[in-house]
């Protein structure tokens, strides 16, 4: 999961807001939708899949959706909130219920403990060298396996996808030490590759699984 810096809401967004009886079921989403996928750098607020302005004929909606992080079942008074608003992808929408992630497996109700909004939200989100999602934190370890099934197969195995690819390339690029291992300054470089916007200003898919692996290399040496 990668933190979000919210940014200014969409000024159609503010002035929709500011009229009387303003519901969220009456927005043009339009530019909402289109803030949302920029702010979060095309990736889904929870995954951390491409989302992007793309309509979907499969599903007969766009390919980014807009979830309320507190549910308007439970909290109302935030459905126009602006930081209570995230892009998110389809969730694997059509398919079997244990296949289904992201907001369409939280749905309705469910509190999340998780926030993409928490500076934090990175350092609580770990991953293996398999593609696993996880915490040390028994509550978000539950809403990253529960409430979100982000180790969904699929999302799993394109984890471990990206965390080879980082692998791949450190070992085409950097030569190993002595000590069989990369200096700090390759490890430094590769992260910023991980890190860098394409010329669309988005972040590669599921980079930040890149980066755990590549942190945790860069704690090891002295």
């Amino acid at each position: 999961m990668k933190h979000i810096l919210k940014n200014v809401p969409p000024q159609s967004f503010t002035e929709y807001k500011a009229t009387p009886n303003a519901s969220y079921d009456g927005l043009h989403k339009e530019e909402l939708r289109l803030s949302l996928i920029q702010e979060q750098k095309g990736l889904c607020a929870y995954c951390m899949s491409r989302i992007n302005n793309d309509w979907s004929a499969t599903h007969s909606k766009y390919k980014t959706e807009i979830e309320h992080y507190k549910s308007q079942e439970l909290h109302p008074d935030f459905q126009l909130d602006y930081t209570n608003l995230l892009g998110v992808c389809n969730g694997n929408a059509g398919n079997p219920k244990h296949l289904l992630h992201c907001d369409k497996s939280k749905k309705g109700k469910i509190l999340l403990t998780v926030d993409p909004l928490s500076i934090r939200c990175e350092e609580l989100c770990l991953y293996s060298s398999d593609g696993r999602i996880y915490s040390k934190n028994t509550e978000i370890d539950h809403d990253l396996n529960e409430k979100l099934n982000l180790n969904a197969f699929h999302l799993k195995n394109n984890r471990k996808n990206i965390i080879d690819d980082a692998q791949k390339r450190m070992t085409r690029f950097y030569p190993k030490r002595q000590n069989n291992d990369w200096g700090k300054a390759d490890l430094k470089s590769e992260i910023k590759y991980w890190e860098a916007l394409d010329k669309e200003g988005c972040l590669k898919e599921y980079c930040q699984a890149a980066i755990y692996y590549l942190n945790n290399k860069l704690k090891r040496i002295k």
